[in-house]
């Protein structure tokens, strides 16, 4: 059966919760380094870190604001990352991760004093919270000294809102139709964009740029995500 696709929510936080049924940490080696791997897709996608707990011998949590970048993208970086660490024989992530939405900082606030366990581990931010952390976590936000700011307007979900964007975009980059047919990394950029403002489907934006594939779609869109 196909993967339904996840729904845009109306916020760009949200508290996530990956499983295993394979042993994800077989110790603290493996703690550090999906830590490590956690803190190059953080440099990579540049959202921000309220909490996170590696505790559990079987999966993680962690909060994230993912900055308008997709919540996916991000989660498929740190599986392939870490996964490729273990050398595993069985494959790691045989679940879809679980994302739960956050509409407020109250929501985000109860949300990290949940997974917040009293310990004295530097695998779960309760440490950082508590000021007892033994190694820098400088790459966390705390919550209790950060504004939050959640995303009030849902994304554009069909091809006349997608036309109008780039119509935008085109007007205030002062090019048109035949530029983007010329300048493929122009049409490329477009292309980025468009998939981060608004809801079109891959075939969608391969028929607003001219009958583009949609493994073209993907390849453009995987090559702008390096960056």
């Amino acid at each position: 059966m196909a993967r339904i696709a996840r729904k845009n929510q109306m916020t760009s936080i949200y508290a996530i919760n990956q499983v295993s049924e394979q042993i994800l940490f077989r110790n603290d080696l493996d703690r550090q380094s999906m830590m490590e791997t956690i803190k190059a897709t953080q440099r990579k996608y540049g959202f921000h870190c309220y909490a996170f707990c590696l505790l559990s011998d079987h999966g993680f949590k962690i909060i994230l604001d993912v900055n308008d970048k997709n919540i996916s993208s991000i989660l498929s970086s740190i599986s392939i990352a870490y996964a490729l660490y273990r050398k595993a024989d069985k494959k790691l992530f045989t679940q879809r991760f679980k994302s739960t939405p956050l509409h407020s900082k109250e929501e985000v606030v109860a949300e990290v004093n949940r997974i917040n366990q009293k310990s004295d581990s530097s695998y779960n931010s309760f440490c950082f919270y508590d000021d007892t952390s033994q190694q820098s976590l400088d790459w966390l936000a705390n919550i209790h000294q950060t504004s939050v700011e959640i995303t009030q307007e849902k994304k554009t979900s069909d091809i006349d809102g997608a036309t109008l964007i780039l119509d935008a975009w085109m007007k205030d980059n002062g090019c048109c139709d035949d530029d983007l047919k010329k300048d493929k990394h122009l049409r490329n950029e477009c292309i980025a964009r468009l998939h981060r403002q608004t809801n079109c489907s891959m075939k969608q934006l391969g028929v607003l740029f001219g009958g583009i594939s949609e493994s073209t779609i993907s390849k453009i869109l995987k090559n702008k995500e390096q960056f």
